[in-house]
């Protein structure tokens, strides 16, 4: 019995590493070192991965992470073979780890652009983090789409400039219809399952991804990021996938009532 227990919670297990990630980054480069695909300077690729458990909504991770060391620098990548617009209707979720370094960040986001232009008028399609909402930086994290010609709204406050936010993005791209973008900041399983809690906007068009960009314009702090993943549902972002982890942690107590009985 408690080998067919261990056997069965090993197997779980082993499906939360069996996401199959339309592009994945985790930084696990030697500390010091470049990020191999990312062009852009003043950046250091850190000792020590982030995690998040907080919520329940976990996202651990191994390895190490990225820093952005000063301002005015964004780092690009090319996620070949994707790109993602609305000529076809597709969805795409997304999930990272952010650390901000600082509170008073004039501009620390994560960003998606259908190119390699992140510039005010460019097509930068997404920024998630601390942006310009109402002439009033700092406050919040923030979403803004296409370049804020789609919306620009909070998706939560800030605590500490050493929390490590985890978050999580479903973009919803209908060829001849209406796009939406919902971000979540730390949230709970139940709500990712559930859809619920997010904060939504739509638009006519979504520029698109092809390109992301880790920005720091702030000058302070340190922003790190890490576990950055995308892929065509939400078990294929979130670890655990929630009736994964449940599994796992049903078996556990089996075993532990199993043992328990034997020893008495």
């Amino acid at each position: 019995m408690k080998k067919y227990l261990l056997t069965l919670m090993l197997s779980a297990a082993v499906s939360l590493s069996a996401q199959v990630f339309d592009f994945y980054e985790g930084f696990d480069y030697t500390a010091g070192g470049t990020a191999t695909g990312w062009a852009g300077t003043n950046i250091e690729v850190v000792a020590g991965s982030l995690n998040y458990t907080a919520t329940g909504a976990a996202l651990p991770a191994s390895g190490n992470s990225l820093r952005i060391v000063n301002p005015q620098r964004a780092l690009y990548d090319a996620v070949t073979g994707i790109p993602y617009t609305d000529a076809t209707t597709q969805t795409v979720w997304i999930s990272y780890l952010m650390k901000p370094g600082y509170l008073d960040g004039y501009y620390t986001v994560f960003e998606t652009s259908p190119s390699s232009d992140f510039t005010g008028a460019g097509p930068r399609s997404m920024a998630i983090g601390q942006t310009d909402l109402g002439g009033v930086f700092n406050a919040t994290f923030n979403l803004s789409i296409n370049n804020n010609n789609a919306g620009h709204v909070e998706i939560g406050t800030e605590l500490t400039d050493t929390e490590v936010n985890l978050f999580v993005v479903k973009v919803e791209m209908v060829n001849g219809g209406q796009d939406s973008v919902t971000a979540w900041r730390n949230p709970t399983v139940a709500q990712l399952t559930g859809e619920t809690g997010g904060t939504t906007l739509t638009m006519e068009t979504f520029n698109g991804i092809d390109y992301i960009g880790l920005t720091n314009f702030s000058g302070n702090g340190n922003p790190i990021f890490d576990e950055i993943r995308m892929g065509p549902s939400l078990s294929s972002v979130a670890v655990p996938e929630p009736s994964t982890y449940a599994l796992i942690v049903g078996l556990a107590a089996l075993l532990a009532l199993y043992q328990r009985r034997r020893m008495n």
